[in-house]
């Protein structure tokens, strides 16, 4: 139970720290750079109690579900070399919107937002691989889809038009394809290509980050290269623990409890530290989001 505390604490720390980045206004793809520097150094340099050496909701859920993966593999290493390049993609779009529905929406709601990505891989696998989910889970993706409808609910004279969020509808799909990466990846790798593939992933969004911030041409200082190592270390840790949780504890606790628990902490500490304070609409998306998010993962 103390590792998936840390898990929670490590993960709640990651959204709180890169609230603090927007509310400065930092440069976000320099944070983001070396954020991904800062958690594979960390690493390299613990890798034989870290098997997972990069950061990331995808890699974290891939290392913790795939090592027990049965299905059998169907490429080899060039292909997980190439998905792993297009898995860096969506984890580098996946951070980076996720920090504009920071800024746009506070750090509650962006975050009851990246936990619903699940629903991504979950739906995607019914369609490719005719995977069918439980009834319980069905409730769950039902209370999902009416947090995001409640979430970009017209108010007052708001047409519909006006009252979308796309920074909260984008880190969804963001966040939910970087997570169907690892199942897919699961579904047709093999093993002992793992680290490739998380390496290229990874690396791929690493580079991806540098590019943007020298394209901009826009000058970052120490205040970026602290908030990018003070992502990095949680993102790290966040990983750790949670592979460490489900060592000795079932999955059926582990992710549940990690998904809503990590909600509830970066709500509450969004209220007491930067003073957000979410209308009715949105207490009743974030209550409905940990209850769904409880529901699809068992």
């Amino acid at each position: 139970m103390t590792a998936l505390l840390l898990a929670v604490l490590a993960s709640a720390t990651l959204s709180l720290v890169l609230k603090l980045s927007e509310s400065r206004d930092l440069d976000r793809y320099a944070v983001t750079a070396i954020n991904y520097m800062a958690a594979a150094g960390g690493a390299l340099l613990m890798g034989g109690r870290l098997r997972a050496p990069a950061p990331g909701s995808a890699g974290a859920i891939f290392e913790a579900l795939g090592a027990g993966a049965t299905v059998p593999p169907a490429f080899g290493p060039s292909w997980a070399t190439g998905w792993g390049a297009v898995t860096g993609v969506m984890l580098f779009a996946g951070l980076i919107t996720f920090q504009l529905a920071i800024r746009a929406h506070g750090v509650g709601l962006a975050t009851a937002m990246a936990k619903l990505g699940v629903l991504v891989p979950m739906i995607l696998a019914i369609g490719v691989w005719g995977e069918h989910p439980r009834s319980v889970q069905w409730a769950g993706i039902g209370l999902a889809l009416l947090a995001i409808v409640l979430t970009n609910w017209p108010t007052g004279g708001d047409r519909w038009r006006d009252a979308v969020r796309p920074a909260l509808l984008l880190v969804l799909v963001c966040v939910g394809l970087s997570e169907f990466s690892s199942k897919v990846f699961q579904h047709h790798g093999h093993a002992a290509d793992k680290p490739t593939f998380l390496m290229l992933g990874f690396g791929v969004a690493g580079v991806i980050a540098w590019v943007v911030v020298a394209a901009r041409r826009r000058r970052f200082g120490w205040a970026e290269v602290g908030v990018g190592v003070a992502v990095g270390v949680p993102n790290l840790y966040s990983i750790g623990s949670l592979v460490d949780a489900l060592q000795s504890l079932p999955a059926a606790v582990v992710f549940p409890v990690f998904g809503a628990a990590t909600l509830l902490v970066v709500q509450l500490a969004g209220i007491g530290l930067f003073g957000e304070r979410p209308d009715r609409r949105g207490w009743a998306a974030i209550g409905l989001t940990m209850a769904a998010v409880i529901l699809i993962n068992l």
